[in-house]
Formats: structure tokens, C-alpha cells, sequence
């Protein structure tokens, strides 16, 4: 593979979802003229950096939204960029969007339609969050009302649930206000279930605005009004930023705010809809021309007019409609459904906005009618009355479609997340590292590396498994096994052509962890459009949680099977020590029993009593009851049964230990024991076994006890 500069990484802790997937997007889009490759990693610096993970592999560094332990573990020297977070005495560019800026204009905005007690809901611990309650702050003391901290509740996170948690903390401590301002969106449409819940209507009792401009804000009932974020020109500043640090150039350090937006909708009072910018008449500008610059506006709506920006640079399909009415103005046919469905589906993406695609075709009649107000051909009057009517056709359809595609696509996370959890969790997965699950997705690459230890400054990663969705790639199982230093993972080697090339795809790293250790990291090679497909959901992490949990559900077996090994091991041991067997002297076998003896325990000893005097060709077998502390008729049933069980392989047995207390429960049982011998101690046991191995002219003990 030819010689390349290093990649530009990105670490964040999440990896995908619409905000981060527009993040990529807008960071791609500048980064690409350095080198395609991006190499996004999920976690924290404290978390990522001290393992040194991947960096050899990377020039520069975008860190997002949490900066913990980047003072002590950055790379030396790397150039880096912060995003939504600052770290004091970190001499490096940070990028925020106008988060004050955009909060005090919402807040400003409530008071001009007479609130006065207006209250804040967000999670003060985020800093995004925390400017936006400066800017809350600064619009209350710019019109002099006082600011009264009963009217402000904190939420545990930017969620719907967290924001509906706090408003009715509000409710129930008795705060009184008429208007809300809410940390983000989420929170905003929280508060707004909440109050309607409550009797509330909104706007009329309580106007509420949020924050960021998410998808469901113009769909909530009624329409949130909120503060739109341009994710994808955060995205593209930091970016901007840090090629500016590897180029040598000088760079602001400290904060770099990106503008926001207001949007006004309902939710506030406000009924607006999106007026096509008006161009100024002027000489040697023509229709087309005016037209151009009208659509330019709207398809950058709420941002300001850019001169410099064309249509064609935000939305090529712009041209053909313009192109369409100019032939229909002719009395021509308009172009192809194909061509102006596909003109619609690119608005349709770049502006989610249903008031901006209205205005879109406001402009189209007003352009037509100014036109036809001077042709008196019924034909050009007919074609462009078609043409307007085809137009607003192919934006619902295009819409429609828009819709559908958002709803297939979580229909099909939906469906792949089953598969692979049926497939990574089933009893039969043993299999779970080789990554073959992953095409269940739409990913055409992965490689899973294992931490060889954990903690250790010089650990590495033994790739574990490699996925090619192109399966001829013979050396993919030569590789399992090769062991990887952190600092190079993953190995340029390894990766495919696609994350090379421009707008290709994206290398992410996501750590893969069990009982809250890391085990190793999942890479894998995304498309931006796969890291944007699951909405607000984080997909990624899911699929990292799915692999997590079939690691532990592997060890967990592991451990049980250990541990059933281990105790049925155990379990032959103390068998073996619950009835011992001891070789005493030749064909003479020691059974020294210690304990009560139930009928489990009885069983083992007739068994053990058997097996050894099979094993030992034993003729006498001495059964030591000294350590028995009761000899009860089953206990002495247990020990006829063993007698007996004895004699028919040929061996007797004696039965030793037997104390005074023990011959006097005997007798008061009534308990008969015709065929045990028996002696008081071992001793005696021992000593009378030898005397009769030397009286000659008979058997000794066990063979028989008259003289042939």
C-alpha cells in the first residue's frame, strides 16, 4: 500500500445517531482534503489515551463532548481540537455552537410576547447546557425581571423522561411560570407531555421553547419552537481547525462559537411560515437569476444569505426545476418524473423542514406568475399551471418517501439487532469472535482485536477475528493470531481500500467489554449514512453491548463447566474421604470411619468396601467405628449389609471401635451381629489378625476359622 500521511481521529463518546452521524459528516467533508481516513474511537481520553490506542495511526486529534483526563494522557505534541467541552489550561481551539447567544434569543423572544416568569429546565452539568442557562440568565436581567431560582430545575440528562421528571418537580413545588425554556429539544418535548398531562395547554397556559432543532420538533403537537445547532458546520470547524494546526498556521485558541438560529413555531404562539426571501429588483438580472438566488436562501434557511454560495453547491436538483418552469414557460413539456423526483429527495435531505418546501414551491409560482404576466400564449399559461402542479406532487412524494425510508430503516435495525442477538447469545454460539454475525448488517468490514493484559503500558492486541464481506480474502485466517501494539491498531494492513478512499468510509473503534473490563475493540468500516440510519438511537454501542454480553455469556459457561469439573472433583474426594480405603497389610484393607452415617454415606461405604477388596484381592476387611459417635439399627443394618456384600468375594470383616457405649446401644437395641467379629481397638484388631497368621495348620482370618 502506497505511503500516506496519517489519518485525523476523532474520539466521542458515542458513534452514532443523527447528531454524531452529521458531525462525521461535516468533519469528512474538510478532512478529506488532508487524507480520506478517519478513525473515529468511542470513549473518553482517560478511558482511550492511556492505552495509547491507535497513535501512530493519527495526525491530529477532535476530541467531542468529554474531555476527562485529557490533560494526563493526550498524545505529546499532537495537535488537537475540543468539541462542546473546554478544558481549562488546555492551550488548544475549542467549538461550541452559540449556545448563549441562541438561548438568549429564544428567552428574549418570550418576553416580547409579555411572559415574565419564565422558567429553565436542563442538565446544568453538560456545558453546552450551562451556556445556554447563562444565555437564560442574561435575556431575564436585560429587561430587568428577576431571576428566582424556584423557577429552575435541573434534569438528570438531556432525555424526554428527564425533562418531564423536572417539570413536575416544578409542579410540585409550587413554581409558577408561563413560559419554559428547556436545555435541548428532548427536554423541551418532556416538559410539554408533562404539562399537557397536567391540564396545561401549550402554548396558551405555558409557552415552551427547546434547543437544537431535532426532527420530532416540528412534528410534536403543537410544533416546538427552538433554537436550530448546524451540526455539520461544528462538525466542519473543528475540522477546519485542526488542518489549520497541522499546516502550521496560527489558530485562536480558546472558544470558536458557530451561529444558531431561531426557529418560532407554535409552541411559543407563534404561527410562521417561511417567506421566500425577496430579491431586490436590479438592472441586467434575470428571472432565472433572481429565482436562483431566492431558492439558494431557502435551501440555507434560517442561516443568513451567503452571496458567495451557489445553488449548486447545496442543491444541484435546484437547477432542474428552474430549468423545468423555463421550458414551461416556452409551452414545453417538463423534464422527467424521474429527474424532478430526484431534485425533490435532495431538498428533502438537506431541509427537513415542511414550511421551507412550501415556500420552495411558492417561489416556483410566483416566478411563473411574474413571467406569464406578460405572455398572452394560453399554451405557456397551461404548461406552467402543470408544471406547479407536478411540483407539489413530486415534494409530497418525495417527502412520503423520506418518511418511509426513516421508518424502514428502523424496521431494519429492528430486525438486524434480533438476528444478532438470537445469533451471539444462542446456547450453540461458540463462536462469537470470528465476527461472521456482521453480515446480518449492512458492513462490509470488521476485525476484532483482544487486550493480551489489561492496565499494562505495553499491551497489545491479538486479532481475534476478520470480517470480508468479500469472502475472498484468503489471508484473513492467516492473520488470526497476529498480536497488534496498541499504537498501530488497527494495522494499515489490515484495512480495506473503501476507508481510503474520498467520502468513503469511516474506521470505528468501539471497546468491547465485559463486567465493566474492557476486552478488546471491535473495528469495523462505516459509511456515513449507516452511522446516521438509527435516528437517535446508538447503534454502534449496541452492537458493542450484543458482542459484550456473548463474551460473557461464553466466560460465564466457561466458569460453570470449570466449576462443575471442580466439584464433581470435590465431590469424588470427599466420597473418598467419607469412606476411606486403606491397604493395611496384605490382603488385609483399613476402613476407618469417621462421623454419622446416613444411607448416602451407607451406600458409599458398601461400595468403597467392595471395590477395594475387588481391587486388593482383600481376605479381611477391618471396619473402624471408633470416630462413629452412634451405631443405631440402620448404622448397624449398613454394616451387616457391607458384611455381607464382603463374604460373597471371599473376605470377612471385623469390626473394630466398638466402645462400651457403643455394645450397650447395641444390646439395648436388640441389635444381633452374628456375622461381624469384633475388637475393642485397631490394636487388637491388628494383634489378633497376626496370631492367627501364625498358628500353622490354619487358615488365617477371613479365609476360615476351623483347620481343614
Amino acid at each position: 500500500m502506497p505511503s500516506r500521511r496519517k489519518a485525523i481521529g476523532v474520539l466521542a463518546p458515542q458513534l452514532s445517531g443523527d447528531y454524531f452521524g452529521i458531525l462525521f459528516t461535516g468533519i469528512q467533508a474538510i478532512t478529506r482534503r488532508h487524507d480520506p481516513r478517519l478513525i473515529a474511537i468511542q470513549g473518553t481520553p482517560r478511558e482511550i489515551f492511556s492505552s495509547r490506542l491507535a497513535w501512530d495511526q493519527v495526525d491530529g486529534w477532535i476530541i467531542i463532548n468529554n474531555a476527562d483526563g485529557l490533560e494526563q494522557t493526550a498524545p505529546p505534541g499532537v495537535p488537537l481540537v475540543t468539541l462542546g467541552v473546554q478544558v481549562p489550561g488546555l492551550d488548544c481551539p475549542a467549538v461550541f455552537p452559540d449556545n448563549y447567544g441562541g438561548m438568549r434569543t429564544a428567552v428574549l423572544h418570550l418576553i416580547g410576547h409579555g411572559h415574565q416568569r419564565i422558567g429553565f429546565v436542563g442538565n446544568l452539568a453538560h456545558p453546552d447546557i450551562q451556556q445556554r442557562y447563562e444565555g437564560y440568565q442574561a435575556a431575564l436581567a436585560e429587561h430587568r425581571l428577576p431571576f428566582d431560582p424556584a423557577l429552575v430545575a435541573s434534569a438528570a440528562d438531556t432525555s424526554e423522561r428527564s425533562g418531564a421528571d423536572a417539570f413536575q418537580r416544578l409542579l410540585a413545588a409550587g413554581a409558577v411560570c408561563t413560559a419554559l425554556a428547556a436545555g435541548t429539544d428532548e427536554n423541551a418535548l418532556g416538559v410539554m407531555s408533562a404539562a399537557q398531562a397536567a391540564g396545561y395547554r401549550v402554548p396558551e397556559d405555558l409557552a415552551v421553547v427547546g434547543f437544537d432543532d431535532v426532527l420530532l420538533a416540528q412534528a410534536s403537537t403543537p410544533p416546538l419552537t427552538t433554537v436550530r445547532v448546524p451540526i455539520q458546520a461544528l462538525g466542519s470547524t473543528a475540522a477546519k481547525l485542526l488542518l489549520a494546526q497541522l499546516a502550521g498556521q496560527a489558530v485562536p485558541r480558546g472558544a470558536t462559537y458557530v451561529g444558531t438560529a431561531f426557529i418560532p413555531r407554535r409552541s411559543c404562539n407563534c404561527s410562521v411560515t417561511v417567506l421566500a426571501p425577496t430579491i431586490a429588483e436590479r438592472q441586467n438580472v434575470s428571472w432565472r437569476e433572481a429565482l436562483e438566488q431566492q431558492l439558494t436562501g431557502l435551501a440555507r434557511y434560517p442561516l443568513p444569505p451567503d452571496p458567495a454560495i451557489r445553488l449548486r453547491e447545496i442543491w444541484p436538483g435546484g437547477e432542474t426545476l428552474i430549468d423545468g418552469l423555463a421550458d414551461a414557460l416556452q409551452g414545453q413539456a417538463a423534464p422527467a418524473s424521474a429527474a424532478l423526483m430526484e431534485a425533490w429527495q435532495e431538498i428533502v435531505a438537506v431541509s427537513e423542514n415542511l414550511e421551507v418546501l412550501l415556500a420552495i414551491l411558492k417561489a416556483l409560482e410566483n416566478a411563473g406568475a411574474r413571467q406569464l404576466a406578460a405572455s398572452p400564449e394560453a399554451a405557456a399559461h397551461a404548461a406552467v399551471e402543470t408544471f406547479v402542479e407536478r411540483q407539489r406532487l413530486e415534494m409530497l412524494r418525495a417527502r412520503v418517501a423520506y418518511e418511509t425510508s426513516v421508518i424502514r430503516s428502523y424496521s431494519a435495525l429492528v430486525h438486524q439487532n434480533y438476528h444478532i442477538s438470537v445469533t451471539l447469545l444462542a446456547k450453540d454460539s461458540a463462536h462469537t469472535q470470528n465476527l461472521a454475525w456482521l453480515r446480518q448488517t449492512s458492513l462490509s468490514w470488521g476485525c476484532f482485536g483482544m487486550w493480551d493484559s489489561v492496565g499494562n503500558a505495553d499491551a497489545a492486541l491479538v486479532v481475534a477475528g476478520i470480517y470480508r464481506r468479500d469472502t475472498n480474502d484468503g489471508d484473513a485466517d492467516s492473520r488470526i493470531g497476529n498480536r497488534y501494539a496498541a499504537p498501530i491498531f488497527p494495522p494499515p494492513e489490515l484495512l480495506p481500500h473503501s476507508v481510503y478512499e474520498v467520502d468513503g468510509e469511516i474506521t470505528v473503534m468501539l471497546p468491547i467489554k465485559t463486567a465493566g473490563q474492557t476486552r478488546g475493540m471491535l473495528a469495523l468500516a462505516c459509511p456515513i449514512g449507516y452511522l446516521r440510519s438509527s435516528g437517535n438511537h446508538d447503534m454502534l454501542t449496541g452492537l458493542a453491548t450484543l458482542l459484550g454480553a456473548a463474551l460473557e455469556r461464553e466466560s460465564l459457561v466457561e466458569t460453570l463447566r470449570t466449576a462443575y469439573e471442580r466439584e464433581r472433583s470435590l465431590g469424588d474426594i470427599v466420597r473418598a474421604l467419607g469412606s476411606p480405603v486403606i491397604p493395611l497389610m496384605p490382603e488385609v484393607l483399613l476402613v476407618p470411619l469417621v462421623g454419622a452415617i446416613g444411607p448416602g454415606r451407607a451406600q458409599q461405604i458398601i461400595e468403597a468396601i467392595l471395590h477395594g477388596v475387588s481391587s486388593h484381592q482383600a481376605t479381611s476387611v477391618l471396619i473402624d467405628i471408633t470416630g462413629v459417635p452412634l451405631v443405631d439399627a440402620q448404622v448397624a443394618n449398613s454394616l451387616l449389609q457391607a458384611a455381607r456384600a464382603a463374604t460373597l468375594l471371599g473376605a470377612q470383616v471385623m469390626l473394630v471401635g466398638v466402645r462400651p457405649e457403643i455394645a450397650q446401644s447395641i444390646v439395648g437395641l436388640g441389635i444381633q451381629l452374628p456375622q461381624l467379629v469384633t475388637q475393642p481397638t485397631l490394636a487388637a484388631a491388628v494383634q489378633s489378625l497376626l496370631k492367627e497368621r501364625e498358628q500353622p495348620g490354619i487358615k488365617h482370618f477371613g479365609k476360615a476359622f476351623l483347620s481343614p
